[in-house]
C-alpha cells in the first residue's frame, strides 16, 4: 500500500498551488457565489435578487431626482443672490451701474438664454427710465 501511494505521487503529482472556486460578488444582494454560469443564472432569476435589483435602481432614480432639485434650488438662489448684488450696485452708484454685468452667467441657463437677455434688456430700459426722470 505504500508503495501504491508512492506509484501514484511519482506518476500523478499534486499541483504546487491550491486554486479555489472563483466567486462572483452580486453588487445588489452583497453575498458570494460561485462564478459559473449555472449559478449566477439560478441567483439573478431568484425573488429576492430581483427585489434587490428593483430597490437599487429606485434608490439610484430618487438619489438622481434629489440631485437635480438640489441643483435647481442652488441655481435660483445663486441667481437672486447676483440679482440683489447688482440692484444694490444700481442703488449705490447709478453711474457705474452698466459696468457689472451678471457674475453668475452660467447658474442663469436653466432658464434659456434668450430670457436672460430680454430680461437684461427690460432692466437696462428701465435704468434709462430712471435716469431720464432724475434728469428731468
Amino acid at each position: 500500500s505504500t508503495w501504491g501511494s508512492f506509484f501514484l505521487f511519482i506518476f500523478f503529482p499534486m499541483s504546487e498551488k491550491w486554486k479555489s472556486t472563483p466567486k462572483y460578488l452580486c453588487p445588489f444582494c452583497k453575498i458570494w457565489i460561485s462564478d459559473n454560469k449555472s449559478s449566477r443564472s439560478i441567483h439573478e432569476n431568484g425573488l429576492k435578487h430581483k427585489q434587490n435589483y428593483k430597490e437599487k435602481i429606485s434608490k439610484s432614480f430618487a438619489a438622481a431626482k434629489e440631485s437635480d432639485k438640489e441643483k435647481d434650488q442652488l441655481q435660483k438662489e445663486l441667481a437672486r443672490i447676483d440679482r440683489a448684488a447688482r440692484q444694490a450696485i444700481k442703488e449705490s452708484n447709478p453711474n457705474e451701474a452698466s459696468k457689472f454685468k451678471p457674475m453668475l452667467k452660467n447658474y442663469y441657463n436653466h432658464r434659456g438664454e434668450e430670457q436672460e437677455e430680454e430680461e437684461e434688456r427690460q432692466e437696462e430700459e428701465g435704468d434709462r427710465a430712471k435716469e431720464k426722470e432724475e434728469e428731468e
